[in-house]
Parts: structure tokens; C-alpha cells; sequence
């Protein structure tokens, strides 16, 4: 009946009259997409583009590209009313407000004839374009190995897949390469999507809310996944999911053996574990080895006959390699070193592993696994997250991966308790957590170079002043302000450090030698909380007083992180993975004790206003929490208060803050195109174009 991209609301509502004005909504579509790029809605489903068309406005065209002028984007946002009333009467009309000229008296012979050719090319370039789409549909179908040169396409993804994430692989790919999944949000719940690649719409898969690290089973017909602290399996040809194993933490990445049998690893437990499909206990096969310099594994994947894994090793300071396993048995753990200085490895095909460094390199195996010759880079630049790539390979010879996306740059905005946004800068940089003074005038942001290393820590006023550089270190870090504004902590060189905000000062050390960056301070101005390490979590109480030791909050073998101090001194709020996803906590500071979940369904990145209101990140939703009456803490009322599509997270660590009165978020807009992912068909084939060209130096 229609494309959903295009299809006004009243069609997509199936209501029952449905006139010309909304042929001339789809042309209002088709214009924005000319213009911006995208459609002016998108979604993982066609319901979810349906349900934006009838509620939600496009955004400015302005805003996607500054060139257009105001008056085509008044035009453009006129065609697409939600109301059939409200657009134009005619694609006549519709062209005069773009400001367009239009024909009319004798010169329309001569332009009729000009028209028909026009048509005639038309025709011809659309002929050209359906003949590449039809020869792309059988390389699309083809279920065998796929043959000759390397061919590359690429699929928009829907506006609702999240950020890159904190673990594990957005992406999977099915063993044959007929259908992939991936993760996408419906109403702020992370659910998994597959889509067939014959098919031009994806489909949820019923009962993976909160699903994470989506892997296929060897013959296509399961998906595993983890959600809420459980290991299940879900078939694609339909029924209800399958809890497979309980883990007593967050899973990162996971793989299914050819020979039957689920590796997952977990970041916090530190270990490597096998469990039988079916269900069952988990059996550890490694752990972590502190005494060596190691501090987690990522990326698990089988070696073709599923005795072996190849694994990444990361180490303190952030480094990878990559270790084999051998899983056998009478040999189950006995590792050997793979390749140095990688993060991941995924089986290629026979006689190949795909290894990921900085971009993807091929490298030849044997047999038992060991490598066979040098690494051949491959011009494929896949992003990845704490050593999971964003990359999968089918069987046989297809590719997929989501680029590298680089540095983002984001724009400061000022963001009320229903959504509204304007900007607080025009100037587009690398910003880093944007924190409020207690006065609520002034904002502490670190702007990074724009290769994400170094930068300092500058001043915003909201009264519309230039913003003001405070650091001057060339390395100055997640700057947040004291009590009483009047100095600002931050970290530089592996320590954390305080300066005056009149900028007239020196820095001060704390004395602290550790990578981490502060979260808030405590009361009375005397200690800052500070995150030891962004990818470990490990809170720490440090005093400003070099003399005085710093404290370290928990001791538990889960990852706690983002920790921050209410303003009456009273409350720690923080965000843990215990349940096997990120949910809010708080319990009584100094002590520690009483905890009380403050989140449901997930929940991340808290902080508090000065009344003691709490609030935190939810996928893209901004929830308030409401403290109940009395001495003990307690939560009288949740409530979502937006959902921020534009101002998603691209850290860990908490990237808005609140002001004082709780009335306005400080965030960062992100105006990034649409994600691609990427394909790739008979990637091999681009070894012997490098072969060709001798090796790389």
C-alpha cells in the first residue's frame, strides 16, 4: 500500500479518506530526504514511522543543513502538516513557496517538449538504477558462496539504535549471511530486530526487552542474547525466549560453537565461561590473570572445528592482544598467545582469521589454529567498543561492520523538563561533561582536541557571555564545580586537581595518582568522588588534603560507577551492573548502608538538584525520581520526563547535569547522519588485490 517513509498519516493510520494532499505530504518526504539526507521519520518498524508521522515534528532543515534557506524550510514543514487541511492545495503551490519558477503561457509548447524528454531520461536513468537494484537483489539472495569481486553496499539503520554502546557488538550476522540483528530502542527498552537480507523492513523479535551482545546459533535458527543478568536463546521462526543460564553479572560478548556449546565473557567477574545450550550451570574456562597485567577478556570467537577461541587479553593501561584457547578435551585452558597488539579475531572462513587492530586485517591459520603469515590490512575502519568490535562474518564470505564514527562533535544546549532545546554556543566541538555551578549562570565544560586527547576546561556563562578558558595544562579533565562554586576539581596527568574559578590561581594537586575523573564533591568541600577508572568503575573518596589517604567506596566484585553525593550530604547515589545490566542505587553516605534501587528497566548516569532531587539516563529518556517523606530514603514518584534521540550518550561517564532548581538539563546535541552498516560480499577477494601489490610495507 505504500513505502512507510513516505506515507502521510492518514494513510499510515489507515484512515478511510484519503485525498491528493497527501500525495503532496509524500513529495514533502521526498524533498526533506533531498535536502537533510534522511526521511523525515524513521524507526525500526513500520508502526514506529507511522506513530512519528502522526505525533512528532520533523526536525528544521535548517539545523541539517544551514544552507537551506528558512523559507524552503517553512515550505517543506508546511507539506508535511499532520493535518491534510494544513498543507498545500496543489504541487503548484507547493513549488511557489520553495520559491521554484513555474510555466506558463506561450513558452508551454516548447516546454512540454522539453518535459517529455526530460521524462525520456528519466525513464532511461531509472531503468539504469532498477537494473543495479535487481542485479544487488541476487547477490542479496544468494545463499552459496558468494563469488567474484568484492562488491560493498551499505543499510541505513533506524534512528532508535542507541550510541555505541558501554559492552559487547550491536551487530550479528547469521551464519549463511541470509539475515542479520541488530539492537534498537522502542519506547526507550532496548529490543532485538532482525531483518532478512530479501526483505526492506526489520522485525522485532517478541520478548528481548533489554537484550544485549546478539549472537547467532552455527544453523541460523537461534538468536542468544543477554538481558537483566540471564543468558536466552529466542527462535527466529517464533516462540517465547529461552533463559538458558543466570549470570551473576553483566555479559559483554558471547559466541555459539559449532560443536554446541555458549563462551560468554564478563567484565566484571573477569572470566571466561562456557554453558551447554540446553541450560545448566556455567563452567569457568579462564579467568582473569591480575598478576600478569591482564584485567578483562572481550570478544570471544570459535575457530572453525570449535576446539579452539580466540579471545582478547586487555591489560591495565587499555592494551589488547589476542590468545588462543583450547577448550579439548584434556586441554581446556591452555592458552598461547595469537597476535599481539590486536583486540579481536573472528573466524573468516577456512584458513583465515579477520583480526581488529586499528581497522580490520586478514591473516592466514593452520589447522591448530597458529598463525601462517603476516596480517594483511583490509580498507574496512570499524568502530568498537571496551574490545568488542562492531563487526561480524558469515561462513560464507560476507562482511559486515559499523564504521568508525570518529570524534563527534556536539553542540552545548539548554534543555527544559519536556524536551525543548536551544543552544547555548553555536561553535561545534568535542565537548565533555557539561556541569552546572551551584549559582545555576554557569556552566564547566572540557572542550577535547579534536582527535579526543588532551584539552581544558572552559567556563560558559548563560547570560550570553563569552565562555572563558579556566586550565591551561593541555590535559585538564571533567571539571566540576564546589559547593560553592568557587573552585573547580578536575583531573590532569593521572591526578586529580582543584583550581579557582576566578582563574587568578594556580592548580592544586590532591595527590591522588590514578586514572580516574571526579563526579562531585562531597558537603562540606573538603573530599571529591572520583571514578578511579572509566572502564573498571571503582569509586574513591579523595581529600583535597594530600595528607589525608584517600578511601575507596566499594568492594564488591561488580562494577560501580559514577558515583555523586547528595547536596545535604546524606544520600550516595551510583550506578551498578550487579543485576547484569546498569541500574540506579543509592545508599546512606558516609556508611554506606541501606541501599535502595532507584531505577527499573535500566538505569544510569545519576544526579542530584539542590532540593534533593534525584535524576538519571535511561537509554535516551530522562527520568526524575521523587524522594518520599520521612529520615530514610525512599522513592514516592518516577517519572519520564523526555526522550532525547539527538542528546544520546557518547561515554561513560554522565554527559548532562542538572541545574540547581531543577528546571533545565546542560547536554550535549549530537547531530550525526543516520548509522550505516556496512556490507561487504566476498571479502576476500580483496587479499589478492593486496597480494597483487606485494606486501605491506
Amino acid at each position: 500500500l505504500g513505502t512507510p517513509y513516505y506515507m502521510s498519516p492518514e494513510q499510515g493510520l489507515a484512515e478511510r479518506e484519503i485525498g491528493p494532499r497527501s500525495d503532496g505530504y509524500s513529495l514533502g518526504c521526498v524533498v526533506y530526504e533531498m535536502l537533510a539526507g534522511e526521511p523525515p521519520f524513521t524507526g525500526p518498524t513500520a508502526q514506529a514511522i507511522f506513530a512519528k508521522a502522526a505525533r512528532d515534528i520533523p526536525r528544521s532543515l535548517t539545523i541539517a543543513r544551514p544552507s537551506v534557506s528558512p523559507e524552503a524550510d517553512e515550505a517543506v514543514q508546511r507539506a508535511l502538516a499532520k493535518l491534510p487541511a494544513d498543507r498545500f492545495a496543489s504541487g503548484a503551490e507547493f513549488v511557489r513557496a520553495l520559491g521554484l519558477p513555474t510555466v506558463s503561457g506561450p513558452r508551454t509548447a516548447r516546454v512540454a517538449g522539453q518535459t517529455l524528454s526530460r521524462r525520456l531520461n528519466y525513464l532511461l536513468a531509472m531503468a539504469a538504477v532498477v537494473a543495479t537494484l535487481v542485479a544487488g537483489w541476487g547477490w542479496l539472495r544468494q545463499p552459496r558462496q558468494v563469488r567474484g569481486a568484492t562488491r560493498r553496499f551499505e543499510i541505513t539503520l533506524p534512528a532508535d539504535v542507541p550510541g555505541r554502546d558501554r559492552w559487547g557488538t550491536r551487530i550479528a550476522l547469521a551464519p549463511d549471511g541470509s539475515s542479520f540483528v541488530y539492537i534498537a530502542l522502542v519506547d526507550g527498552v532496548a529490543r532485538l530486530f532482525v531483518r532478512r537480507l530479501d526483505q526492506t523492513l526489520a522485525q522485532v523479535i517478541p520478548g528481548t526487552d533489554g537484550a544485549s551482545v546478539p549472537f547467532y546459533s552455527p544453523d541460523g535458527k537461534w538468536v542468544g542474547f543477554a538481558a537483566a543478568g540471564q543468558l536466552k536463546k529466542v527462535a527466529l521462526a517464533g516462540g517465547d525466549p529461552i533463559t538458558i543460564a543466570t549470570i551473576l553479572s553483566a555479559v559483554d560478548d558471547a559466541a555459539w560453537g559449532p560443536q554446541g556449546q555458549i563462551v560468554f565473557t564478563s567484565f566484571s567477574l573477569q572470566r571466561l565461561s562456557r554453558v551447554d545450550p540446553g541450560g545448566g550451570a556455567p563452567e569457568v574456562l579462564a579467568a582473569v590473570d591480575s598478576a600478569a597485567g591482564e584485567s578483562a577478556f572481550a570478544a570471544p570467537h570459535f575457530l572453525a572445528d570449535g576446539r579452539i577461541i580466540a579471545i582478547g587479553i586487555r591489560d591495565h593501561g587499555g592494551r589488547y592482544n589476542v590468545d588462543t584457547l583450547e577448550i579439548r578435551p584434556g586441554a581446556k585452558g591452555r592458552r598461547g598467545r595469537f597476535l599481539g597488539g590486536k583486540v579481536a579475531a573472528l573466524f573468516g572462513g577456512p584458513g583465515w582469521m579477520i583480526v581488529d587492530g586499528h581497522g580490520l586485517e586478514a591473516v592466514r591459520i593452520d589447522p591448530s589454529g597458529a598463525v601462517a603469515g603476516q596480517p594483511r590490512p583490509l580498507n574496512f575502519h570499524v568502530g568498537s567498543g571496551l574490545g568488542s568490535p562492531q563487526s561480524a562474518v558469515s561462513h560464507e564470505g560476507t562482511l559486515i561492520y559499523l564504521p568508525d564514527p570518529g570524534i563527534a562533535k556536539t553542540s552545548l544546549v539548554l534543555v527544559d523538563r519536556t524536551g525543548k532545546a536551544r543552544p547555548i554556543s553555536e561553535r561545534l566541538e568535542v565537548y565533555y561533561m557539561p556541569r552546572f555551578a551551584p549559582d545555576g549562570r554557569r556552566v564547566a565544560v572540557t572542550v577535547l582536541a579534536d582527535d579526543g586527547l588532551g584539552g581544558d576546561i572552559w567556563i560558559h556563562n548563560l547570560s550570553g557571555l563569552d565562555p572563558r578558558r579556566l586550565t591551561f595544562e593541555r590535559g585538564a579533565m571533567a571539571g566540576v564545580f564546589s559547593p560553592d562554586g568557587a573552585r573547580v576539581a578536575y583531573t590532569v596527568d593521572d591526578s586529580v586537581s582543584w583550581i579557582s574559578t576566578d582563574g587568578g590561581g594556580l592548580s592544586h594537586r590532591a595527590g591522588m595518582q590514578a586514572p580516574g575523573v571526579p563526579s562531585g564533591w562531597t558537603r562540606d568541600g573538603r573530599s571529591v568522588v572520583v571514578d578511579r577508572n572509566a572502564t573498571v568503575g571503582d569509586p574513591w573518596l579523595v581529600p583535597l588534603d594530600s595528607a589525608v589517604k584517600a578511601k575507596r567506596l566499594f568492594r564488591s566484585p561488580f562494577l560501580e560507577f559514577a558515583a555523586v553525593v547528595s547536596p545535604d550530604g546524606r544520600w550516595l547515589a551510583y550506578q551498578s551492573d550487579e543485576s547484569g545490566q546498569w541500574e540506579v542505587y543509592v545508599q546512606s553516605f558516609p556508611e554506606l548502608s541501606g541501599r535502595t534501587q532507584v531505577s527499573l528497566r535500566g538505569g544510569s548516569m545519576p544526579t542530584w538538584d539542590r532540593k534533593g532531587g534525584l535524576y538519571y539516563r535511561s537509554a535516551n529518556r530522562i527520568y526524575s525520581a521523587t524522594l518520599g517523606p520521612g529520615p530514610g530514603f525512599s522513592i514516592a514518584k518516577r517519572e519520564m520526563l523526555f526522550e532525547s534521540p539527538n542528546l544520546r550518550s557518547a561515554d561513560l561517564e554522565r554527559d548532562y547535569d542538572v541545574s540547581p532548581d531543577g528546571q533545565h538539563f546542560i547536554m550535549l546535541r549530537r547531530d550525526d547522519p543516520l548509522e550505516k552498516l556496512m556490507f561487504v560480499l566476498n571479502w576476500s577477494a580483496e587479499l589478492e588485490t593486496i597480494q597483487s601489490k606485494g606486501p605491506p610495507q
